[in-house]
């Protein structure tokens, strides 16, 4: 095992900015999970994405994103899924896997899992870039847009180090740097064919997402991805693995509030981790007022499934830490054309709180596949 400076040393070129000077905490290990076979967990999991995206793409599912209060990206829908997505998975006492959330719109640090993966595993490992650079064509002009305020940009400059390395033309920016000429986008007097985006829905301004609309660009992650990783999408899927999902409504308001220690409720269209009650975890009585608050405003409700916690060896803190934390499990697809063409490496995820979201603290891990 590699001490805490050998690690973040060998890692550096992961970071093409801070050279790891921003120090994620990551566990030490490769994790083998009881009751999880990778290959069969990441091929049950192609399948219903597979079915989710079948599904949607025969819907009107403008009326999911108008329940969501999203209309603003309407003119944006073009009926074509391609990008990424990642499953967030949790296990049930008894190491059933539950799918509790999908995230198709950015899912962090994409690249980055191969160069953490290869240090842990000591061997050089490829496989997120291999798929991604697919979603990719040789003969467009690429440009990676992120939010101007974001903190952390090593993981966009690492796809933009990387796609140029492997012979695409290639911007990187905010949408500030764009400009807008009949139906062209340029960046620094070049078309744009296409743009990575590297952004959240909600971090959109409006403006430019009137811009947006109606020129002649491809998007990955396209807006489409948005509905796909809708919470309230996950009723479409009939399956063992997606627990009892519904929206929230004054029909079952009643329900949710009496059976209080069986459920979460969460927005729809939520993002890092915003706006997620657990019942079990909440007071009876301000329970019954964030139900009432909530219902009928594109929350959804959701049986509980209890995040499990696991003995971790972590990189945190100038040394390597034994912690017990929760986690989840989360493996990576990648989608292009409403076609599955492949899967990335298995992320974990862990927390010192049972919401499990890296933004607001924890950690990652990978499972060994």
């Amino acid at each position: 095992m590699l001490t805490y400076e050998e690690f973040w040393q060998q890692l550096k070129d992961a970071y093409p900015l801070t050279k790891g000077k921003i120090r994620l905490p990551i566990s030490s290990q490769l994790t083998v999970l009881e009751g999880i076979e990778p290959k069969k967990l990441i091929g049950d999991l192609k399948i219903i994405l597979e079915k989710l995206i079948k599904k949607l793409s025969c819907l009107d599912y403008r009326s999911l994103i108008t329940a969501n209060n999203e209309e603003r990206i309407l003119p944006l829908l073009v009926k074509d899924f391609t990008g990424i997505v990642r499953f967030d998975c949790v296990m049930t006492p008894d190491n059933k896997v539950k799918i509790v959330e999908i995230n198709s719109e950015y899912p962090d640090g994409l690249l980055m899992h191969d160069y953490t993966y290869s240090t842990l595993l000591g061997k050089k490992i490829t496989k997120n870039l291999d798929v991604f650079l697919k979603l990719f064509d040789k003969n467009e002009t690429i440009f990676i847009m992120f939010q101007k305020e974001a903190v952390f940009k090593d993981a966009y400059y690492l796809e933009y180090k990387l796609l140029q390395k492997a012979g695409f033309r290639c911007f990187i920016g905010n949408p500030e740097d764009l400009s807008f000429k009949g139906e062209f986008i340029y960046c620094k007097g070049h078309k744009i064919e296409c743009i990575r985006r590297c952004m959240e829905t909600p971090k959109f301004h409006q403006g430019f997402l009137d811009r947006l609309a109606g020129k002649k660009i491809r998007l990955v992650n396209t807006f489409d991805m948005r509905v796909l990783g809708y919470k309230s999408s996950l009723q479409f899927i009939k399956s063992t693995y997606v627990p009892r999902t519904f929206w929230l409504t004054s029909a079952n308001c009643n329900e949710v509030i009496d059976n209080k220690n069986r459920f979460v409720i969460k927005p729809s269209n939520m993002y890092e981790g915003k706006g997620v009650f657990l019942g079990c975890d909440t007071d009876k009585t301000d329970w019954e007022r964030t139900v009432v608050s909530c219902v009928n405003k594109n929350y959804i409700v959701q049986d509980l499934i209890p995040a499990k916690e696991i003995n971790v060896k972590i990189y945190r803190d100038q040394t390597i830490s034994n912690e017990r934390l929760f986690f989840d499990v989360c493996p990576h697809f990648f989608v292009k054309n409403g076609r599955v063409i492949g899967n990335g490496l298995v992320l974990m995820r862990f927390s010192r709180k049972k919401i499990l979201n890296v933004a607001q603290g924890g950690g990652i891990g990978y499972l060994k596949y």
